[in-house]
């Protein structure tokens, strides 16, 4: 479950059997900062998807509609050389 936490300018994921609690975007301060996870800023948000993969969160708030990596991607595959 994905909560936009309006008064605190976060995006947090809730896990419904625990109900732990975890930041995935949103440094806490009001702006319009990009940036990976807590890096980006928001100004109150309000709505949250996310993409099929979970690796992009589109956050609606008073700074407009913003696309957000949820986590920075994964590396490239390693190739061994060729002998």
């Amino acid at each position: 479950l994905f909560v936009a936490d309006f008064g605190n300018h976060k995006i947090r994921r809730v896990e419904v059997a625990t109900g732990s609690v975890t930041t995935i975007a949103g440094s806490g301060e009001s702006g319009d900062a990009d940036g990976v996870g807590e890096a980006s800023e928001f100004r109150y948000p309000t709505e949250v998807a996310i993409s099929a993969d979970g690796s992009t969160l589109l956050v609606g708030s008073n700074g407009g509609l913003r696309q957000v990596c949820a986590a920075a991607p994964p590396p490239p595959p390693s190739f061994a050389p060729i002998v």
